[in-house]
């Protein structure tokens, strides 16, 4: 059981989703408050959340996608860096597809353009942008990022997904991105077969 954890749990739920039992099953476990918001764009979803979070006295916001699965440990882990004073930190999540890790480095040729980083070591990694799957946002950049930092962003005539654009924007602000390889978020799919 998590004893003293001053964070927040934020849920950016689309609508008509069923949230999957293995989530529930993640979540029961988490003795935390949580929040969450549900529409047809996640983008707003998550600004949402970040507005919610600014008027909660939580020192942090811990945004978990409800097709991910995660344990007790895992949100210790965050929370701990989120006491430490790191600014935002993501846990390590596979994309759907190619199974690629969603942790991407900083194309320093390219004003906006990232690609999947391949050279983390085991632990904390600072990176140029992190998947927003098991994302947690200190409460000293939630108040310092108020006009929606989730959005979309264009880069070489490709629109990056909005947790992409935050880290960007964070990153514009002066914050620093980190990535938790020790934390191993499951992404859940499930494949139907005809």
């Amino acid at each position: 059981m998590i004893i003293d954890i001053q964070g927040i749990i934020g849920i950016p739920r689309p609508t008509r989703f069923n949230v999957p039992w293995e989530f529930v099953e993640s979540l029961v476990q988490v003795k935390i408050p949580v929040i969450s918001e549900a529409g047809s764009f996640v983008e707003q979803n998550r600004n949402k959340l970040m507005e919610r979070a600014r008027e909660c006295d939580s020192s942090f916001l811990l945004m978990i996608d409800p097709d991910s699965v995660f344990t007790v440990e895992d949100v210790e882990k965050i929370a701990k860096h989120m006491t430490n004073g790191l600014d935002v930190v993501a846990g390590m999540c596979k994309r759907g597809g190619d199974k690629s890790p969603s942790v991407y480095k900083k194309i320093e040729e390219c004003e906006q353009d990232y690609e999947i980083q391949t050279d983390l070591v085991d632990g904390l990694n600072e990176v140029g942008a992190v998947g927003g799957a098991f994302l947690a946002i200190n409460k000293h950049v939630i108040e310092k990022m108020q006009d929606n930092p989730f959005g979309f962003i264009e880069v070489s005539g490709f629109r990056q997904g909005e947790d992409i654009s935050f880290c960007h924007k964070a990153r514009e602000h002066g914050f620093k991105i980190w990535c938790d390889t020790t934390i191993r978020i499951g992404h859940i799919r499930h494949e139907i077969i005809w």
